[in-house]
């Protein structure tokens, strides 16, 4: 629920140019850090090309229990550098 009691189930961002060689339009990606957008579910972001959809990703979302909040702060901290062992997903211009 947003903070005047409407509700939402997604959101759209524009971004008009043309693409052409050499050049390339950047999507960084968005924030949840505000109360109303921090619920549990399903997520689905999609990254649309006219009336193609090149990307999509899917993940969800939860609370953590204390325990796991535990160990998440030390990463979490401000001056924490993040290092991991995260795998990317295969890319749609890959070969299986």
């Amino acid at each position: 629920m947003l903070p005047f009691g409407s509700i939402a189930t997604g959101s759209g961002y524009m971004i008009k140019g043309k693409v052409s060689v050499n050049r390339v339009i950047v999507y960084t990606g968005s924030d949840l850090d505000e109360d109303y957008e921090l619920v549990e579910g399903d997520c689905v972001v999609e990254i649309w090309h006219q009336d193609r959809k090149p990307i999509e990703h899917k993940f969800s979302t939860y609370r953590p229990d204390k325990e796991e909040t535990a160990t998440l702060e030390p990463a979490l901290a401000p001056d924490s550098k993040v290092t991991g062992d995260s795998q990317s997903a295969k890319k749609p211009w890959e070969p299986e």
